[in-house]
């Protein structure tokens, strides 16, 4: 990978996304989390899915039982994009609160609903939520009256791709939308239905006949869409370019020469693309261009079966739609290079040979190339770039720093950073929850590794933890031809790691053996007690042990003489069991060592309280006094150390420690007014791309081998 330097001055500090998505509930209506999380899943990634490829939408979360005035704007503004798209769950208990109903009406008398910053869809769950308030009562609202509660999910997922849609296409016209509100026109979306006449045309007939009665979608279908005497082929390629491609896969499909037409058609204009497999029995062949593209199942015994092809199909209309808008706005802010070209799938090899050269001659240089997050496994970088070795690919989050080149060392080969991530309290009031947070975990992992990185952490072994999902990651992202081993460092503390006797300990690193190295901290040389006995930090003699135990780890793990640089999102300002908040400690022990340290405070908690000691507060969180009184067992264990520890646990030092190391102390690459934004930024993507803008500055190492 080659570092690329961008001539244009990138400004972060004002651009803010194309969208982004706030959905409303009453704190006591109970499906609110389970809906507001599965939008979360389909707009923006799945974090179940580490190696999935989301539409990378911010969503973000909002519930209060009696709204005081001015709380729904403020929470909605710290999170503003170009347009915010506002989504309230009116079930019975939201249509009978007058503050609700204040706050709701709030947005519709905002100086920036008439100029279209605001797109307000309100959804009913019964005839009787259009009564929440007469000015939204008069609103045409997302409709689930009659879907079973089971259904609510995907159903308002669909709906809300559809006006996302609408928004996504209609608004490449500069001209304001004032007042666009739900189901106003029909949405600028056409389909071709692709399919074998033989064995394919009774599903599309169900497809065509789903979407007159159900769908404002248009079904381009070439019986009825091509006029008496005009050109077959013209009209044809015409349909598929200006169309999404939902191709009915049936066994005779890939023997049809119009099919594999209609396919290279769709592929060399970027279309959207949703292959509906409905092979009966077998194929003879498969057409190979089929692939790079998602898939689903035709069930014929599934009533849903036409909702869920359509509902999906147009999840890649969204897809396509948001990633070119976006892509175009950071190439208008200088952030991304503007001689790239977009793609809208990751590239292949059929979709790269079609790009123009750079220069007029048959040898002349590729078009650089940026597609959607995530980067592509090293095994598909290297297929293209054995075909052709000056390729250029990357995506928006490296775009400014590093390409994929023929190289296959990552600019972060042999170079470990360490993953600071934890639960903030302040999550929800900043419209996140623990869904957030794993997504930025995950999120960071993916390109630390992608770019030839380690992964350092404190060790999380539960069952489905972190670690399951690091070596998901990690066996995507090997580095062909350069040392795959080890590339996860998992640091676990006396006496934690003592929950697991020594078979365990055998079995999980001969499980994990080739991707992860697990380091057991040993007891502090100087605590007399049993080191081989694990034990609970249930009285004040156990509880510093633990703490002591803790802080060694820590200490350890920034002593790794390949460690340059600690990232921070989050972090407990109280129920934690250590000597002090877990990344409190580790922000200290980092700029003491003069790493690299990257403070990401859109996520609250104790990364935002550190952030404000750099500046020279006094943050009360940061202090002994709180401490004290929030947890009367703490008060106890500063009193053991005062008494008993190598030095007293003291707030207000950490504080000047802090302070006179300054936002200058940090020592990570970045600008002043770069980490002003990422001490607020809470797009997840913004983050990791300023943290990897700071990385890329960083002196290069060598690999550890």
């Amino acid at each position: 990978m080659t570092e690329v330097v961008n001539p244009s001055a990138a400004s972060l500090e004002t651009w803010r996304p194309v969208v982004a998505c706030h959905i409303l509930w009453h704190e006591d209506f109970k499906e609110g989390d389970g809906i507001s999380s599965f939008v979360y899943t389909k707009l923006c990634r799945d974090i179940e899915s580490p190696n999935s490829r989301g539409i990378g939408i911010p969503v973000f979360f909002h519930t209060w039982g009696a709204p005081t005035p001015g709380t729904l704007l403020q929470a909605i503004g710290r999170a503003q994009a170009d347009v915010t798209v506002v989504v309230p769950l009116v079930d019975d208990q939201m249509t009978g609160s007058d503050e609700w109903a204040k706050e709701l009406e709030s947005i519709l008398v905002t100086p920036g609903f008439a100029t279209g910053d605001y797109l307000f869809l309100p959804v009913a769950f019964s005839n009787d939520s259009y009564n929440v308030s007469e000015k939204i009562g008069e609103l045409n609202f997302l409709r689930l009256i009659g879907e079973l509660p089971e259904d609510r999910p995907r159903r308002l997922t669909a709906l809300l791709t559809h006006e996302l849609c609408r928004l996504m296409i209609e608004d490449s016209n500069p001209a304001p939308r004032a007042g666009v509100q739900a189901g106003e026109g029909k949405a600028p979306v056409q389909l071709f239905l692709s399919h074998a006449k033989v064995d394919g045309l009774d599903i599309v007939s169900e497809l065509l006949d789903y979407l007159v009665k159900n769908s404002p979608v248009e079904g381009w279908f070439d019986n009825t869409a091509i006029a008496a005497g005009s050109s077959f082929q013209m009209q044809i390629e015409a349909g598929v370019k200006r169309s999404a491609l939902l191709i009915v896969h049936s066994d005779l499909y890939a023997s049809r020469e119009w099919c594999r037409r209609e396919v290279l058609l769709a592929k060399k204009y970027q279309c959207p693309i949703l292959v509906v497999l409905a092979v009966d029995r077998e194929e003879d062949r498969s057409f190979p261009y089929l692939g790079n593209v998602p898939t689903i199942r035709w069930d014929p015994a599934n009533p849903r079966r036409c909702r869920h092809a359509i509902d999906r199909a147009l999840r890649e209309v969204l897809r396509s739609a948001y990633f070119q808008r976006h892509v175009h706005k950071l190439q208008m802010a200088g952030i991304v290079p503007s001689e790239y070209q977009v793609l809208t799938r990751p590239p292949e090899i059929l979709t790269y040979a079609n790009l123009p050269r750079v220069g007029p001659t048959a040898d002349a240089a590729w078009t650089p190339v940026i597609y959607p997050d995530p980067p592509l496994g090293d095994e598909e970088v290297e297929l293209l770039h054995a075909m052709w070795p000056d390729a250029q690919l990357t995506t928006p989050i490296s775009s400014a720093h590093w390409v994929q080149t023929k190289s296959a060392a990552g600019p972060l080969t042999g170079t470990t950073v360490a993953v600071s991530i934890s639960s903030s309290p302040d999550l929800a009031s900043l419209g996140m929850g623990e869904q957030h947070l794993h997504d930025a975990i995950q999120e960071f992992a993916r390109h630390i590794l992608a770019n030839g990185g380690i992964v350092a952490y404190g060790g999380d072994l539960r069952k489905g933890g972190f670690t399951q999902n690091l070596l998901d990651l990690v066996q995507t992202y090997r580095l062909a031809g350069h040392d795959p081993w080890n590339r996860i460092r998992s640091y676990v503390s006396w006496p934690i790691h003592l929950e697991k006797d020594s078979a365990e300990w055998a079995k999980l690193k001969a499980q994990y053996k080739p991707d992860a190295i697990f380091t057991r901290t040993e007891k502090p040389a100087d605590l007399k007690m049993d080191s081989s006995t694990y034990f609970k930090p249930d009285t004040v003699e156990a509880r510093y042990a633990w703490a002591r135990g803790l802080t060694l780890m820590r200490e350890q793990m920034d002593a790794a003489p390949d460690l340059r640089a600690r990232v921070i999102i989050g972090g407990r300002l109280q129920g934690f069991i250590g000597r002090y908040p877990g990344v409190l400690e580790e922000a200290l022990i980092t700029v003491q060592h003069g790493e690299a340290l990257y403070l990401c405070g859109g996520f609250g908690g104790a990364a935002s309280e550190i952030i404000r000691a750099l500046k020279g507060e006094s943050p009360p969180a940061l202090s002994s006094s709180f401490q004290e009184e929030a947890d009367p067992s703490y008060a106890e264990l500063i009193d053991y150390y005062r008494r008993n520890g190598p030095e007293p646990i003291d707030y207000a030092q950490v504080c000047d420690v802090l302070s006179k190391k300054g936002v200058a102390g940090l020592n990570n690459g970045l600008s002043d007014s770069d980490n002003e934004v990422l001490f607020t930024t809470p797009y997840i993507t913004e983050i990791i791309y300023i943290v990897l803008k700071g990385l890329a500055k960083l002196p290069r190492t060598g690999s550890s081998g």
